[in-house]
């Protein structure tokens, strides 16, 4: 019997060792110039590193013929994931709001936030239940648990990380348009908010594609996160902090 490949999964895990690269190539920077939004981006770049390793946790089970034994667990770290994505969404808002010296506005723009994600991982923890195994072809994959409550709880879980890096995107792409004159902080900036940009456009297909998922579309989305980080990647390679 030939065992389906969690392509989705193995995808988030390629998506973690590319964030924590990222995470440790922003902490070197932080270490050299002490730069506080740097600090701020390791934390995101982290939360980000976690996230995607949780969503990778069940590639490996590929090694197990039992799936179905895991679906609660599969679960919890569906709420994890969400949780951990949703506050590093908010962070880069919070470090974009840094870049027009608004950090009062941004302090207020983490709290409220915050209080999104609690919000939904109180209703996701209300209405945990197991995953939905979807095997297609060769193909294997899991949704969030099933229930409208599960549904309404993605949705605003998704809708804030969406309204996060339109926001943060829009204020990098601003401020690197104002800032032109230096090339270097002009180029990050336009890398910082088309990765921004690109991961929205992901988010958006997974809302989009949510109430009829296939493996195709859901494999472009992780494709896209890809991008993103790798534009991300690019802006921190030019080592120029905004402080």
């Amino acid at each position: 019997m030939q065992i389906p490949i969690p392509i989705l999964n193995i995808g988030m895990l390629i998506q973690f060792f590319i964030c924590v690269v990222l995470a440790v190539k922003i902490f070197v920077s932080y270490r050299k110039k002490q730069a506080k939004n740097t600090l701020h981006f390791f934390y995101g770049m982290s939360l980000l590193s976690i996230s995607f390793l949780l969503g990778g946790i069940p590639s490996l089970k590929i090694f197990f013929p039992d799936y179905q034994a895991n679906l609660m667990l599969f679960g919890a770290l569906n709420i994890a994931m969400t949780a951990t994505t949703m506050i590093a969404a908010i962070i880069f808002t919070r470090i974009s709001f840094n870049v027009l010296k608004k950090e009062i506005a941004g302090d207020w723009y983490l709290f409220f936030g915050m209080i999104m994600v609690g919000f939904v991982v109180f209703l996701k923890i209300a209405n945990l239940g197991p995953m939905q195994e979807i095997i297609t072809d060769n193909y294997i994959y899991w949704l969030r648990p099933a229930g409208k409550m599960n549904a309404f709880s993605t949705g605003v879980g998704g809708i804030t990380i969406l309204v996060s890096t339109i926001l943060s995107g829009t204020i990098f792409l601003i401020n690197g348009i104002n800032l032109r004159s230096n090339k270097l902080v002009f180029r990050r900036a336009m890398f910082f908010s088309s990765g921004l940009y690109i991961f929205t456009l992901s988010g958006l297909s997974n809302l989009v594609i949510g109430a009829n998922p296939h493996i195709v579309t859901l494999s472009i989305s992780v494709l896209l996160n890809s991008v993103a980080f790798i534009l991300f990647g690019m802006g921190v390679l030019y080592r120029v902090d905004y402080d």
